[in-house]
């Protein structure tokens, strides 16, 4: 709810720099969430007999519910005692060609089921995300064996576990990072 107004007023964010915001973006985004707002809040207020403290206690969970699912799918991708976290170099170089890299920092969960591909979006096969980024998630379950066998066969490293086991190894690297 916030962070797109940080994110309108930063000049360099990620690899972008002197950002620029015309009027009209930031107007935008002001009505945006102003119609957010709206809909989400004030028309069960104004058209429902629910009170609005449940319609405030309803909102607060959606948003948590939605960020929970957010975090752990996409963070438990990268975030895992599985993935690597290469460094680089004296000059600046890192130890993986770009393919290498992006199987090593990558962990993929149930990336050939097409349920899990439907429901996540294809976050569960993160590899294939990164190999392939102008593809579709779609063809993620199709591609993912092809990805596994050219790992395999490059020894290349190819991480995989189904969503559970993956949950509990983010929490285990979280665990080690805090010693």
């Amino acid at each position: 709810m916030i962070k797109d107004f940080i994110y309108v007023r930063k000049k360099n964010l990620a690899n972008l720099r002197n950002q620029n915001h015309s009027v009209m973006s930031v107007m935008e985004v002001i009505l945006l969430k102003l119609a957010y707002f709206g809909y989400m809040l004030m028309l069960p207020v104004l058209f429902t007999d629910i009170p609005v403290t449940m319609i405030l206690i309803s909102f607060i969970i959606m948003h948590v519910t939605i960020s929970l699912f957010f975090v752990l799918t996409l963070i438990i991708s990268h975030l895992s005692l599985e993935t690597d976290f290469p460094k680089a170099d004296e000059e600046g170089y890192l130890p993986y060609d770009y393919y290498e890299h992006q199987l090593a920092v990558s962990l993929d969960y149930h990336p050939t089921s097409r349920l899990a591909n439907w429901i996540f979006g294809g976050f569960n096969s993160h590899a294939a995300h990164h190999l392939f980024p102008g593809l579709p998630h779609t063809v993620y379950t199709i591609i993912t064996p092809a990805i596994k066998e050219a790992a395999a066969r490059n020894n290349f490293p190819y991480h995989e576990k189904s969503i559970a086991d993956a949950v509990i190894s983010h929490y285990q690297y979280l665990k080690q990072l805090s010693k």
